[in-house]
């Protein structure tokens, strides 16, 4: 089986690219449910990226694959990544692309 981009139709995905090495964020994967990635608990105030996500949000994919382990977020962490996130404010219909929102 291949490790593919889950099916989150009732959710906002947003499509972040993440710069190489330390994300500056505190990360739990459920055991009991890793198919739906991992969630974000803390953000440290030195992440680059601290004003698209909050706590709560969950990163399901990198790089088109799904996450559903810790392990998975070290995967090509000196290279450029796509980080595929499920926000916790926008859950319904709609997927943001690059920082906008489109409605299906």
């Amino acid at each position: 089986t291949t490790n593919t981009m889950p099916n989150i139709a009732s959710n906002c995905i947003l499509l972040l690219t993440v710069s190489p090495g330390r994300l500056g964020l505190t990360l739990n994967v459920n055991k009991n449910d890793p198919e739906n990635g991992a969630v974000i608990t803390a953000i440290n105030p030195a992440c680059t990226f601290k004003d698209q996500l909050e706590v709560g949000d969950r990163i399901v994919t990198i790089d088109g694959q799904k996450v559903t382990k810790i392990e998975d977020l070290h995967v090509n962490k000196d290279k450029l990544r796509k980080f595929g996130i499920v926000q916790k404010k926008n859950q319904g219909a709609a997927v943001a692309v690059g920082g906008r929102v489109v409605t299906r």
